[in-house]
C-alpha cells in the first residue's frame, strides 16, 4: 500500500482516514517510545524543583540529576560541557531554559566527547534570548496526558503570544543535536531560506530587515552532530550496569 509502507508510528491505526490522503503514519503498533523511566540511570541524585545552574551540574561528581517539579535551567556564567563529560537532567515537570547550553569542542577525539541530555516529563520552554543548544532534549507526556511539547520561544514558562512573535522571537536558534517531543512548536521569526543570498556565508539582510551574515537564514537550524551516537550518554542503565550501544538504526522516512 505505497506510500503507507514507508511510514510508521506507534499506533495501531492510520493517523488520518481522509479519503484524499494516503493515511500517512500509524499501523506500526506497540509502544516503543523512549521514556524517562527507561533512560534514567540508577542512583541518580534526587533534587527539589526550582533553579539548576548548569555550572552546578558540571562540577558535580554525579552524572545525572533527577528533579520533581518545574525547573529553570540556567547557565550563568556561561559554562561549557567539556570533552569526556556525560551529564543528564531528568525532570518530572516543566523546564524553562533561560541560557545557551554548548559543548567545549577543544581537544575532541573519538575517546573524548561530551554528552548532555535533558529528559522532561512535561513541556520544555526556551527563552527568546537563547541562540544555541547542544545535546539531546526530550519532552514527553505526563500520566495525565499533558506536556510533551517543546516551545522554541518563550518568556519563562509561557510561550510568546502569537501577536508578539515577530518582535520578540527574531533571533536565530541553532540546535547542535536533536529535539524529541510529541509536538515541537517552531516560534522563531528570524528569517527563512528565501532570504538567503549565495555564498559560503549568506547575507540575511532581507530577513525582517536585519543585517547578518550566517551559514543560513532559517529561523531554527538543526545540526545532527556525530557525538550524539559516538558518546554514550549518562542514560540507559539496567541493574546498575551501563548499557553499551552497539548500533543506531534509522527507519524511513529520512527527512
Amino acid at each position: 500500500r505505497p506510500p503507507v509502507d514507508l511510514t510508521f508510528a506507534n499506533r495501531g491505526v492510520p493517523i488520518t482516514n481522509d479519503s484524499k490522503s494516503p493515511a500517512m503514519g500509524g499501523v506500526f503498533g506497540g509502544s516503543n517510545c523512549i521514556t524517562a523511566a527507561t533512560m534514567m540511570p540508577s542512583g541518580s541524585r534526587s533534587q527539589p524543583s526550582g533553579i539548576l545552574n548548569l555550572q552546578t551540574l558540571l562540577v558535580s561528581a554525579d552524572s545525572a540529576f533527577n528533579y520533581t517539579g518545574n525547573l529553570q535551567l540556567k547557565n550563568n556564567p556561561g559554562k561549557q560541557v567539556d570533552p569526556d563529560k556525560s551529564k543528564a537532567v531528568y525532570v518530572t515537570g516543566d523546564v524553562y531554559i533561560s541560557d545557551n547550553i554548548t559543548y567545549n569542542t577543544a581537544g575532541w577525539s573519538i575517546d573524548s566527547l561530551p554528552s548532555f541530555v535533558l529528559s522532561v516529563t512535561g513541556n520544555i520552554y526556551i527563552d527568546a534570548s537563547v541562540t544555541r543548544l547542544d545535546g539531546t532534549y526530550f519532552a514527553q507526556k505526563n500520566s495525565g496526558g499533558g506536556g510533551g511539547n517543546i516551545y522554541t520561544c518563550s518568556n519563562g514558562f509561557t510561550p510568546i503570544a502569537k501577536g508578539s512573535l515577530f518582535s520578540n522571537c527574531n533571533r536565530q536558534l541553532t540546535v547542535v543535536g536533536s529535539f524529541v517531543a510529541d509536538k515541537i512548536n517552531f516560534l522563531r521569526t528570524f528569517g527563512s531560506l528565501r532570504d538567503e543570498s549565495t555564498g559560503p556565508n549568506v547575507n540575511c539582510s532581507n530577513a525582517a530587515g536585519r543585517s547578518s551574515t550566517r551559514p543560513t537564514c532559517a529561523a531554527e537550524v538543526f545540526e545532527f552532530s556525530p557525538e550524539l551516537y559516538l558518546q554514550r550518554p549518562a542514560a540507559a542503565s539496567t541493574g546498575g550496569d551501563a548499557v553499551q550501544f552497539d548500533a543506531i538504526t534509522s527507519l524511513p522516512p529520512v527527512l
